[in-house]
């Protein structure tokens, strides 16, 4: 595995919009930056152990059986294409929810 790209993705996911940046913004605005502060590097501690447990498993994974890879890059492809279909097949008018008119609001 190639560590400069491992380090290059963590850094690059860590710093994105996400949950967890939305968490911070909140908690920011609620409780103030000390509070904060305090999330963000349990957060950023907690996402990288993780990044670096994923990793050691994936190479484990890759060492002990090389076969799985294979059998790994089917099934997420074929997951990926599956997501890619049900996505097309949305249909933009089913997602939105219509609420009750209330009185004295014109119908369309």
């Amino acid at each position: 595995m190639d560590t400069a790209s491992f380090f290059i993705y963590c850094t690059i996911a860590t710093f994105t919009p996400g949950p967890t940046n939305i968490v911070l913004l909140s908690t920011v605005h609620h409780r103030g930056a000390r509070t904060a502060m305090r999330y963000a590097y349990g957060a950023t501690m907690g996402f990288g152990v993780l990044l670096g447990l994923s990793a050691l498993l994936n190479a484990i994974l890759a060492a002990y059986i090389p076969a799985i890879l294979t059998v790994m890059r089917f099934i997420g492809s074929g997951y990926m294409l599956y997501l890619a279909y049900r996505l097309c097949k949305m249909s933009a008018a089913s997602s939105v929810t219509r609420l009750p008119l209330r009185r004295g609001e014109p119908k369309d």
